[in-house]
Order: structure tokens, then C-alpha cells, then sequence
């Protein structure tokens, strides 16, 4: 039998109700279900009914005969995200764990962190996504942010302190596509006439083989092998918050993904153009009393890393003063496998050059370039047939 409760008015004690076992009518109307934990621990439930605390004992008794049910502290929704963000600091990359930090305590915790961890509903995120969805938060964003929720509160139901995750319960707003804003051949040529004699003119050489930012900004002498004209991607630069700190600060690291470490064959103008920038760069360093030795191909004008905020303002700048369209920087990655597509070039080759980790990948993303090459296909198939007809 569970413990009475202490207290000086023994109206206020529950009693038991004949034969059905620990179930407790208490004298202000509630009913009382106790379930035994072990070593002489017990878990107490309150219903306003005797049929659901009858309900919830039998379910509780069968959880814990399948070691489900949750026997862990009662504590808040922001008490165990903490909790659970120190652990996956250990598993996660640098950036990922910045990156879920600031979306769990700046948009997640301000909302639902006061609440109980096993209080949690799922109409309570679902509330909170059609709010955050009026105030003009990106679909994107938000299916994100509930990614991140679900995959905490799954972590909770393996560890016992919760019996179901309520994040499941929650549907958030489709995927928003976004239109893919890319520059063509004649684009892209004329981008790279324009930047001549530029700081960007090798940077943007390089870029347009299809590398991230991130490989871009991370690439080193050492990764460039002139005698095999060939580039590897072994690392890449992220420029992220430090949630310990409070500062922003420059990590090397691995790429995204196992596929992503890649080698890439240069082209004769590409080598053309790294060979001309390494020049210049040696001249520079040759003149300078603070110059930073961290073999960087692309960098500051002391070899220190080259933020890449400062970097899309500039590239901004630089289309506009092109005549250009405005793109983001990684827009040049997916103008790049635009152009192959173009070109004609086998998606099975451009997976490779992208570091796709599948081609479905490669084909999703650039399916806009497809229609066009239809067309050009079935053009060559009606001149092949007419030749065999003639």
C-alpha cells in the first residue's frame, strides 16, 4: 500500500477502495493510483476518476514489466535540453552542436522550457510552429528546429524519461523549395573576365569546380599536387559560435560528409590561374613582418583565415558591379554542376566532383537543368534515326 499523505486533518487521508488494489479515492474527489518502482520506491498518479486510474495503473504496471516505464527526476523541458546538449557536445562536429545550441536555447527554451519534461504535448510544438510561422520564420527553419526536438526527445524515451515523444505528435509545414538562382556559361565566363587581375580571380576559378564554401576557405598548398593537376579536399574552415565563450571563432575541420573528401583533375586554366595567385601571395609574404603561416591558398592580406561574412559582401559587390545576377557564394557550386549538366557531362561524374554521397542527390538538386536537356537529347536521337533512314 502506498504511504498516506502527512497531514494533521485525516480527512484529507485517501481510502481504499475494496478489491481494487492500490486505487485511492482521496475526500476531495480525486482518485490516487500507486504504483510499485522497487527497493521500496513508488510512483503516484491522480485522476479524476476511478476508471482512468485503474486504466493508468494497469498500463503503468505493464510498462514497467517491460522496463518502459519512465522512473526518472521530474525536471523541466530547458533542465534536460541542458542535460542532453552536454552529452552530444562530445558526439557532434563543432558546427552542428553551435547550431543546434542556438536553435534549442534561442527559439525552443523562451517558448516551452518552463514546462515538465513529461507535461510536454505535442499540440504545444504544434502551437508554437503556427506562431512562429505568422511571425515569418521559414518553413525550413522550423522543420529544422523539429528535427532537432524530435531527435532530444527520442534520446529521452531511450533513457527513461519519457514513455512516448511528444515531438511526434507535432507536424511541422512542408518543405518550402527554394528557386535555385544560378549562372550560366556566358554568366560565368563573364564573371571571370570581370574579376581579372582581382583578389577573386583564383578564388573564383576554384569555386567553380564545385567546391563548398567551407573546402574553399579550408584549402591548402598542400592539398594541390601541380604535377598530377589534381585538388584534394581533405578539410574544411567553418567560422562558428562558441556557446562556451560567447565568441565567434575560425575551426578546420572535416568536410560534411565521407564522400566529401574527394580529389578533383584541374583544368589547364584553373592551374594557369593558382599558379599566377601563388606568386603574388609569396610577394606578399615575402613583405610582411605578421604574415601567419597556416599555408592557406585563399586568405587575409596576413595569411590569416578570410571571414566568410566579409567574403559575400564583397562577392555581392562584385556582381553587381558585373552587371551579374545577385546569387549567394553558393550558388557558384550549384552554377557550376549547372553548367556540366549542360555541357552534357555524365551526373555520375558530377556526384563524384560535388562529393555527393548519392547521385539521387545530384539529380534532385539540378533537375531544373534536365527539361532543357531533353529536348537536346531527343534532337540528337532524331538525327541519329534519320541518318540510318537515308
Amino acid at each position: 500500500m502506498p504511504k498516506e499523505e502527512s497531514s494533521e486533518d485525516t480527512r484529507k487521508q485517501p481510502r481504499r477502495v475494496r478489491g481494487e488494489g492500490s486505487v485511492f479515492q482521496r475526500q476531495d474527489g480525486r482518485w490516487v493510483a500507486s504504483i510499485p518502482l522497487g527497493n521500496g520506491k513508488k510512483k503516484i498518479l491522480y485522476f479524476e476518476t476511478r476508471k482512468e486510474a485503474e486504466q493508468a495503473k494497469r498500463r503503468a504496471l505493464n510498462e514497467l514489466e517491460q522496463r518502459r516505464l519512465v522512473t526518472g527526476p521530474d525536471q523541466t523541458f530547458n533542465d534536460y535540453l541542458e542535460y542532453w546538449l552536454d552529452i552530444q557536445q562530445i558526439a557532434l562536429k563543432e558546427g552542428t552542436y553551435s547550431m543546434y545550441h542556438r536553435y534549442l536555447t534561442r527559439c525552443i527554451v523562451p517558448e516551452l522550457g518552463y514546462m515538465k519534461l513529461q507535461k510536454l504535448t505535442g499540440d504545444m510544438f504544434q502551437s508554437v510552429y503556427t506562431k512562429w510561422l505568422k511571425e515569418g520564420m521559414s518553413p525550413n527553419t522550423i522543420r529544422l528546429i523539429h528535427s532537432i526536438v524530435a531527435k532530444a526527445l527520442g534520446d529521452a524515451v531511450k533513457w527513461k524519461k519519457l514513455p512516448f515523444n511528444p515531438a511526434k505528435d507535432a507536424t511541422p509545414p512542408r518543405e518550402e523549395k527554394r528557386n535555385m538562382t544560378v549562372l550560366d556559361l556566358e554568366q560565368a565566363k563573364a564573371l571571370l573576365e570581370y574579376a581579372r587581375f582581382t583578389k577573386f580571380d583564383c578564388l573564383l576559378h576554384v569555386a567553380l569546380l564545385g567546391l563548398r564554401r567551407g573546402e574553399l576557405l579550408g584549402l591548402k598548398w598542400q592539398d594541390i599536387d601541380f604535377n598530377r593537376a589534381e585538388l584534394k579536399i581533405q578539410r574544411s574552415l567553418s567560422y562558428i559560435h562558441n556557446p562556451d565563450t560567447g565568441h565567434y571563432e575560425f575551426v578546420e575541420g572535416k568536410p560534411k560528409t565521407a564522400t566529401s573528401c574527394r580529389i578533383i583533375s584541374l583544368p589547364r586554366f584553373v592551374i594557369d590561374a593558382l599558379l599566377l595567385h601563388r606568386e603574388g601571395q609569396l610577394f606578399r609574404q615575402s613583405h610582411s613582418y605578421h604574415w601567419q603561416h597556416k599555408d592557406l591558398v585563399f586568405c587575409t592580406e596576413h595569411g590569416g583565415y578570410i571571414n566568410p561574412g566579409n567574403l559575400w559582401v564583397e562577392f555581392k559587390e562584385l556582381l553587381k558591379n558585373a552587371g551579374l545576377p545577385s546569387i549567394r557564394f553558393h550558388d557558384l557550386r550549384h552554377s557550376a554542376a549547372s553548367i556540366w549538366l549542360a555541357l552534357g557531362i555524365n551526373p555520375k561524374i558530377i556526384q563524384e566532383l560535388l562529393g555527393h554521397s548519392n547521385i539521387s542527390i545530384t539529380l534532385d538538386t539540378y533537375s531544373h537543368v534536365l527539361p532543357t536537356m531533353h529536348k537536346e537529347v531527343m534532337n540528337t536521337l532524331d538525327a541519329s534515326f534519320k541518318k540510318t533512314q537515308e
